[in-house]
């Protein structure tokens, strides 16, 4: 019992309550019928309950995660509103007239560079839409391997040839996948069985058979990651990067976009930047009109295709040597790009299309202020809940949620951003006063921690992992480890252990006895000898007599005070058995001794 005793215990529990030893307890009863013990026990069980709040709540400030927060959701919107503004501004510059303000070559460095900014921009959000999902989520195998096993019996040995080696050997072989494998691995084996697809269809020489299996398979391994009619979170996340990349794929790697953006083997642009609308638009007819519709979808502003092509058609209407208009040349411009003008009619359809270009800026501008709306919807966005709310309000959302995990990663991810820690811990503050209030309860007009709600607040299935994303494995043990604590300050209350009607000082009483008479022997007068023995046996029972005369409210009033002393306490549990334990209790039992027991010791 006494190694359980710990003076530095953090709810300051008294030694029975930390030992929970029933007998202890009954002691720790008796002792409390003093009015003053009594009043200074309940006092501290208040303390604990307060210090249990404390050291649950932490230091943070929800405030201050709600202004960084609030910071980070106005440079957000900020920023998505500066590029619907220059959009704007753009299309506006765009009005132009017939005659060209720039020569071809500028305008086609131009285009060069905003196809490629787009197309740059595109592969970012590309990008974003890949990285945003849970590669590292587990998915199961089953269909990639009954296609694969479909496959392998019907084409036989004859026809193994036609089965992919990499399917055969992860789907059918020793080195097979298990019944659930991570999206990322299946992802990887998907773009394989693509890649085999595409490159067996393609050339001369076509490997028809393998690249149905191939695709037979990549179709069954998109319906294990639920992609094909979006199942899952995680699939629906992959049909979105796909649509996308589908899309980018349509508009940037086919057609005169594709062409533009390709680079040689040294790392330059296969079409020179400055060419690149003479090789395209310039060469009229139909394939002008396709390119220009090709190079407007990625990117390219109107503008620059409608003021190189009013350039075009004043040096064909224009006589090189003398500057004079030439009728044939006109119409031969106009005859040659009947489909190009049709997208642009008569030189001032640029007009038009400048106004068109406005649209498209406005539509984007439309959808920045539908998304800057969302991230103030707090219906459709926990982070603004958490701050256009109570953050009280926001953690029992997360928590009641059907996803309190990702939704409280969201929370908790933000709130890394801030390099200062304010914000994430004033996010775990909100987070521990939700569950402080969630384990509160009011008996007789007195609000009490209750420690069973608590650990079972901190050890449900759907609260654990919302509050793994908040805190660490250590922050969370320490919870634990409080409430447990705070667990046995309860118990302790609710405990009706009964060891008799009074307090006994007995078992304390022969403690210090034995030290009296240890010290009276002691200092006995004499050196050595029969006699000597005899006169400390003499002091010995002399001591021993006074001793008992008055031990009996000495001894309880020592037991009294070690109920709420751990050293003390600690001290009566040790068995006097050893020079070394005497040397470490006795000492620690001496201020007990003064005052009527001293005397004794004189006499």
């Amino acid at each position: 019992l006494a190694s359980r005793i710990d003076g530095e215990n953090p709810l300051n529990l008294t030694p029975a309550q930390q030992t929970e030893d029933p007998n202890m307890l009954a002691v720790e009863k008796l002792a409390a019928q003093d009015p003053v013990l009594r009043e200074g026990l309940a006092q501290r069980r208040s303390d604990a309950q307060a210090t249990a709040q404390t050291a649950i709540t932490g230091n943070g400030s929800p405030e201050a995660a709600q202004a960084f927060f609030e910071s980070r959701r106005a440079a957000y919107a900020e920023a998505l509103q500066a590029q619907a503004d220059e959009a704007l501004q753009q299309s506006a510059d765009r009005v132009q007239g017939i005659t060209s303000t720039r020569d071809p070559g500028r305008s086609g460095l131009e285009a060069s560079n905003r196809l490629r900014n787009a197309f740059d921009t595109a592969k970012l959000e590309e990008r974003s839409l890949w990285e945003a999902i849970p590669f590292d989520a587990t998915v199961g195998t089953q269909n990639a391997k009954a296609v694969a096993l479909r496959w392998q019996n019907e084409l036989g040995r004859a026809g193994a040839e036609d089965m992919p080696n990499l399917a055969s050997r992860l789907l059918l072989g020793d080195e097979a996948y298990g019944d659930v494998e991570s999206v990322r691995e299946i992802h990887r084996l998907y773009s394989k069985m693509r890649e085999i697809a595409r490159n067996d269809r393609a050339g001369n020489v076509t490997r028809q058979t393998r690249a149905k299996v191939a695709d037979d398979i990549a179709e069954a391994l998109l319906r294990d990651m639920g992609a094909v009619d979006g199942t899952t979170a995680v699939g629906q996340q992959i049909n979105e990067a796909r649509a996308f990349s589908a899309a980018l794929h349509q508009t940037f790697d086919q057609g005169a976009p594709g062409r533009l953006l390709r680079m040689t083997s040294s790392g330059d642009q296969a079409i020179d930047p400055e060419l690149s609308l003479t090789r395209t638009v310039g060469r009229g007819g139909t394939e002008g009109a396709v390119t220009s519709a090709q190079l407007e979808s990625a990117g390219v502003p109107e503008t620059i295709l409608t003021d190189f092509i009013a350039g075009q058609f004043a040096k064909s209407a224009t006589d090189a040597g003398t500057g004079a208009i030439t009728l044939n040349g006109a119409r031969r411009f106009m005859a040659n790009n009947k489909e190009l003008l049709k997208r642009y009619p008569e030189l001032r359809g640029d007009i038009r299309e400048a106004v068109k270009r406005r649209e498209t800026a406005e539509q984007f501008a439309e959808r920045v202020k539908a998304r800057v709306a969302a991230e103030y919807d707090k219906r459709r966005s926990i982070t603004a809940r958490f701050i256009d709310g109570s953050p009280a309000d926001a953690v029992k959302t997360v928590l009641s949620s059907n996803s309190p995990t990702r939704e409280a990663r969201r929370l908790a991810r933000e709130a890394r951003t801030d390099k200062s820690g304010e914000a994430l811990a004033g996010l775990k503050t909100a987070f521990s006063e939700h569950l402080i209030h969630q384990a509160m309860r009011t008996k007789g007009g007195e609000q009490t921690l209750r420690s069973d709600t608590l650990i079972d607040l901190l050890n449900t299935p759907k609260t654990k992992g919302a509050l793994r994303a908040v805190y660490t494995e250590g922050e969370l043990s320490r919870l634990r480890f409080i409430a447990r604590e705070l667990a046995k300050s309860e118990r302790a209350v609710a405990s009706t252990p009964n060891i008799g009607d009074t307090l006994s000082g007995a078992q304390g009483s022969k403690i210090i006895e034995f030290f009296l008479r240890f010290q009276a022997v002691k200092n006995a007068p004499g050196a050595g000898g029969v006699r000597d023995l005899q006169t400390s046996q003499m002091v010995s029972n002399r001591v021993r007599d006074a001793w008992r005369a008055l031990s009996n409210d000495r001894a309880s009033q020592l037991i009294a005070e070690a109920v709420t002393d751990p050293d003390l306490f600690r001290a009566l549990l040790t068995q006097q058995s050893s020079p070394k334990l005497e040397e470490r209790v006795l000492p620690r039992l001496f201020p007990y001794l003064v005052g009527g027991v001293s005397a004794v010791a004189v006499e």
